[in-house]
């Protein structure tokens, strides 16, 4: 089990019972990341317009985490979606 797994158990349950298709996709996969606060993935692009990113805050301290994408900006606010095309270019900050 992925460590920011551990944080969304429920969540985590169900996309396991949906089968290995859906966690271990080629083009894409179900994945929990855990960021520090101060901790801010550095600006990137994925290499195809094949993929839809989906980032889905479960637990963010308020008005102090954000993600840019393109020239777009926004903070999380818990059980919010954003989804985006992979291959413009987007960065994360823990806050």
């Amino acid at each position: 089990m992925q460590p920011g797994a551990r944080r969304a158990p429920r969540t985590a349950a169900l996309l396991r019972d949906l089968g290995p298709q859906v966690t271990t996709m080629v083009s894409g996969a179900v994945y929990f990341s855990l960021m520090s606060p101060g901790a801010r993935l550095r600006p990137h692009c994925g290499p195809t317009n094949s993929r839809l990113r989906v980032h889905l805050a479960l637990s963010a301290r308020r008005g102090a985490c954000g993600m840019r994408v393109g020239n777009e900006s926004r903070l999380w606010r818990d059980g919010e979606v954003w989804v985006f095309d992979d291959s413009f270019e987007h960065e994360v900050s823990g806050g």
